[in-house]
């Protein structure tokens, strides 16, 4: 990250999450001036319809890389599996056949993981394993993008995926003492690495991007698609 650090002094950053009022409100992505703006995708945020607008952004943004190993319907199956519950009878048709598939298959897909530290513990998936349409099976098509990522948690889901696109990695660390709003908003340079200060709230990507973007120098910040 350090070769990024005020990279971009005086531009506007626009940040593009996962949230479904982008289409709710039509938002037509594809008429985003990229000589205006540096785009960053959040990992949920890349789905086929994204890819249709045509639009490359200039950064990925991989905090937790298993979320990218699946998308929104995928990720509420493998929540249904962690309870036992079968919600094929809830699904729309169209939802079926990926249900049955993932379900039939799954010991190819999942694997037994801390099941003594919770029901949200019991699988996760396998490393390696990207989902068809999940934000691992769809990053080949923007291969100019370049990832920004969590390094402590990166290296277990992606083994075997085989990412050609350039990463840059950052680091949280729990800062000591009560919240400090100036030592949030600047991060340090340790050994190397960008090491953001944690308070326990940066488990948000949009909390993550604020000290990262100020490090990379950018005067504005905008987001779309950032629901809540």
């Amino acid at each position: 990250m350090e070769s990024l650090r005020n990279k971009f002094k005086d531009k506007v950053a626009l940040n593009i999450m996962g949230g479904p009022s982008i289409l709710k409100n039509k938002l037509d992505l594809s008429k985003i001036d990229k000589s205006k703006y540096t785009v960053f995708l959040e990992s949920k945020a890349l789905t086929p319809k994204f890819l249709q607008y045509k639009l490359e952004p200039d950064f990925f943004l991989m905090f937790y890389p298993e979320k990218c190993q699946t998308n929104a319907f995928q990720h509420l199956v493998y929540q249904s599996f962690l309870i036992d519950m079968d919600i094929e009878g809830l699904l729309k048709p169209e939802f079926a056949l990926e249900y049955k598939q993932l379900r039939n298959n799954f010991d190819q897909y999942f694997e037994s993981w801390r099941p003594e530290r919770g029901l949200h513990k019991k699988y996760r998936l396998r490393p390696g394993v990207a989902l068809k349409n999940s934000p691992f099976d769809l990053l080949p098509h923007i291969p100019k993008a370049e990832i920004i990522a969590q390094e402590d948690y990166v290296h277990y889901p992606v083994e075997g995926i085989g990412l050609k696109n350039k990463v840059y990695f950052f680091k949280v660390s729990a800062a000591l003492g009560g919240f400090s709003l100036e030592k949030y908003y600047n991060p340090q340079e340790v050994g190397g690495k960008l090491v953001l200060n944690g308070y326990g709230h940066l488990n948000s990507a949009a909390i993550s991007l604020f000290p990262l973007q100020k490090y990379m120098g950018f005067k504005k910040i905008y987001f779309i698609g950032m629901d809540m």
